[in-house]
């Protein structure tokens, strides 16, 4: 699904469908997707308990690949939905700023502030 949704990420603007065209354009992403999808393949049939995986059949292989390529329908379905439901995604880029305190850890003591209660318990407040 990764080597298919490389292809997908070509092409984002609207109405830019055809994720194939201008392919061999660029050569550097040729070349990379060729190795993402060779090393993929090593660590699949070769990396063992590295990897926690086993050896594929080519039946196997070609299923893989199969639903892998569905992932090419999903981007072009993505693409003819409405962007107002994608409205939940926020892309804001803005920098924080230093009065901001948004750390987990922040957040985190904010949440989980813990006080003594009768008897040794404790009460989350």
């Amino acid at each position: 699904m990764q080597v298919f949704n490389q292809i997908n990420a070509k092409k984002i603007e609207l109405g830019e469908l055809n994720v194939f065209k201008g392919l061999f354009n660029n050569m550097l992403f040729v070349w990379i997707t060729i190795l993402t999808f060779l090393i993929q393949c090593a660590m699949v049939e070769y990396g063992g308990k590295v990897v926690k995986s086993f050896p594929l059949s080519w039946k196997e292989n070609i299923l893989c690949l199969f639903i892998g390529a569905l992932e090419l329908l999903v981007g072009l379905a993505v693409k003819f939905t409405p962007l107002g439901l994608w409205q939940c995604v926020s892309l804001d880029e803005r920098p924080h700023t230093e009065t901001e305190n948004t750390s987990i850890t922040a957040t985190l003591k904010k949440s989980s502030t813990m006080r003594r209660g009768g008897n040794d318990t404790f009460t989350r407040i």
